[in-house]
């Protein structure tokens, strides 16, 4: 039966398909904030959308934490990488693209005053703004956690005769270092007995069990601060100008701090000494001795407090480590420097700890020369950040010298991940909406997991997708057309039974 319109609708019905929904989310770090357009088709398998990234955004300055005394300036920051968006988008998109804005540790710290200011600059753009969020440090671990095992396709992947599965493997475990906290998030069967560090999400139609804690103040800034405020302790000296000794930083090397660098977070108030003068200046004197500096670093934690069967430290309830793990961050930044300064491996605590000794041990020439192209201020820090890590890993997280070889350190892979959970279909920033499919199909829950490794996921998987969906939608339109009426929308079988 020929129908002459039948071609028109068609086409009409594949540009609809091919036109893609989009989204924008800025993470906003402790030390720096990102701009990331994500686009999707108008698709989702097990009620879970499939999303690629589009571009990216680095936002020019420190993190919005920083504008505490000047929040205007915190909103104006943003207006470059909002202004590229605007061409990264389609125009007749604008209006339709969800924008949303989320903060992780350093504005757990109290700045709601540079989150307003940020909200209105983000609300006079034409897209369509969902709220400014500061991320609970569990939504912190778990989105961590999500976005690992998506890019490892833990939760789900195509195979070779087109059909979605679920893989046979087990998921990893996610270890991030920021700047001002510290997350690790795996999955476990253990039966918790602190129930507030469990959380439970579905995700593909299967549901996971999943153990994860944030330590605010522990990340890299903040352990820096606690570092040099334990230094400032032993001090001697006049009230204006103080000379410390300082084993962490290489000798030959030396820097000025005021104590209102020092004492100005809210993670260090508590030892902040009295009468004392923000102004003041300290200055720091590298002297490379690493056991001096590992017993500083040991000072910051407690390891003796503990109400249950096993905790990290600081009282923190921890099940036993299971499975392998990936660590992104921080963490991937200084044992990659260690694992290329040094030209070695780092497969045990052992070796992890002689590198950090190694490093510590060197003067400012010796870590020049090994590493001419890092930047001083990062070069001199390297000493600290790495024992710290063996102290977190192997003393905090009992990890040990047969469980530290599941350890994999890889670039930063924290970005956003919306679970469908009942509470994030109940969070306004949990909702992205998707454009509707042709055919329409009902029921939506979308959870958002972001590729951060790799700028997109595989050509094949959207073009496998792609096909799907096309044939549903011109069975439809065949029936359509030919006899008056669609038959109920079938599309392929993308996960077996």
């Amino acid at each position: 039966l020929y129908r002459p319109y039948l071609h028109c609708k068609v086409w009409v019905c594949v540009v609809f398909f091919i036109l893609h929904g989009y989204g924008i989310v800025i993470d906003a770090g402790s030390s720096r904030s990102t701009l990331f357009v994500y686009k999707w088709p108008s698709s989702r398998e097990n009620n879970t959308g499939i999303v690629s990234q589009h571009s990216s955004c680095r936002v020019k300055g420190s993190g919005i934490s920083g504008y505490a005394n000047n929040p205007g300036n915190a909103g104006r920051s943003l207006k470059t990488c909002l202004e590229q968006a605007l061409h990264d988008i389609p125009e007749s998109s604008h209006k339709q693209t969800p924008l949303y804005l989320g903060a992780t540790a350093g504005m757990r710290l109290p700045r709601l005053n540079v989150l307003t200011a940020v909200a209105d600059t983000m609300r006079s753009y034409r897209f369509d703004f969902r709220g400014a969020k500061v991320l609970t440090g569990q939504e912190e671990g778990l989105f961590g956690w999500v976005t690992v095992n998506y890019l490892q396709e833990n939760f789900i992947k195509y195979n070779w005769i087109g059909q979605w599965i679920k893989p046979r493997k087990r998921t990893v475990g996610a270890m991030d270092f920021g700047g001002a906290s510290t997350q690790l998030t795996f999955e476990t069967t253990k039966s918790m007995e602190n129930p507030n560090s469990l959380m439970v999400l579905k995700l593909y139609e299967h549901e996971y069990k999943v153990y994860t804690h944030s330590y605010l103040c522990y990340g890299r800034d903040q352990v820096m601060k606690k570092c040099l405020a334990s230094l400032y302790k032993s001090s001697t000296g006049d009230n204006l100008r103080i000379s410390v000794m300082n084993p962490c930083m290489p000798t030959g090397y030396q820097t000025n701090r005021t104590l209102g660098f020092i004492y100005n977070s809210p993670c260090i108030k508590e030892e902040r000494p009295t009468n004392i003068s923000d102004s003041s200046i300290v200055t720091f004197i590298g002297s490379s001795n690493p056991t001096k500096c590992k017993n500083y670093l040991q000072e910051i934690f407690d390891f003796q407090s503990c109400n249950f069967s096993k905790c990290s430290f600081n009282g923190i309830y921890q099940p036993r480590l299971t499975g392998d793990f990936m660590a992104f961050s921080a963490f991937y930044y200084t044992i990659n420097f260690l694992k290329t300064t040094l030209k070695k491996d780092i497969t045990t605590p052992h070796e992890l700890e002689e590198a950090a000794k190694s490093i510590c041990g060197d003067s400012i020439e010796q870590l020049r020369e090994k590493a001419p192209t890092v930047k001083i201020e990062r070069l001199v820090d390297y000493c600290t950040t790495s024992l710290y890590i063996h102290i977190l890993t192997i003393e905090g997280y009992k990890f040990n010298n047969e469980t530290f070889k599941n350890i994999s350190f890889q670039l930063k892979v924290l970005f956003y991940t919306d679970l469908s959970t009942p509470s994030a279909q109940r969070d306004p920033a949990c909702s992205m909406p998707l454009r509707p499919a042709c055919p329409t199909i009902g029921g939506w829950t979308f959870s958002l997991s972001v590729p951060a490794l790799w700028n997109s996921i595989p050509l094949s998987l959207h073009f496998a997708l792609s096909v799907a969906f096309f044939k549903a939608c011109l069975k439809t339109l065949l029936f359509n057309c030919a006899f008056g009426h669609p038959p109920t929308p079938t599309l392929p079988d993308l996960h077996p039974s």
